[in-house]
């Protein structure tokens, strides 16, 4: 859906370690979540996926973290022109595949809850009610893309961060 996109966040870092290194490492990540497969899907939410130079991040919200940044991180290496150095490019997407599914619902419910105030009143109040809540949910999901997208980004820097050291 092109209405989203603009909620999708793309930035990159220089890393001073080879590519190689990089690799293995994350797959060391990988390896290591396999482990803890029960901590790691109910607790902290997330599912990694190694293939050769993308790594994949899935996150999403618990019960024990319900603010945290929920979506997904892609992260492609590229190797640069000077033997120790990898170029880190991030993309993330705030919202996961089933967000469709909750604009619809939100559309529906907003569709019966306006239907369904008319019906009951037609005077003023009402239309203010029906106009302030046709302004502010759509308001309150803008901002928690944007807070999301900003969550995400944080998280990749403090994923890396802990992978290269």
């Amino acid at each position: 859906m092109q209405l989203f996109t603009k909620y999708n966040d793309s930035f990159s870092l220089d890393i001073n370690k080879p590519k190689e290194k990089l690799i293995s490492a994350l797959q060391d990540y990988v390896d290591k979540s396999k482990k803890n497969f029960f901590i790691d899907k109910f607790f902290y939410g997330e599912k990694y996926n190694l293939t050769n130079d993308c790594f994949k991040i899935t996150r999403k919200l618990t019960i024990f973290s319900p603010f945290r940044g929920a979506g997904q991180i892609n992260i492609k290496l590229f190797s640069e022109s000077e033997a120790n150095k990898t170029k880190v490019v991030f993309k993330t997407a705030p919202f996961q595949q089933d967000y469709k599914y909750g604009l619809i619902f939100l559309l529906i419910f907003l569709i019966v809850w306006t239907s369904l105030s008319f019906v009951i009143s037609k005077n003023t109040n009402t239309i203010i009610i029906v106009l302030f809540g046709w302004t502010v949910i759509p308001l309150i999901l803008h901002f928690w893309l944007i807070w999301n997208k900003i969550k995400l980004r944080n998280y990749s820097y403090f994923f890396f961060q802990k992978l290269v050291d």
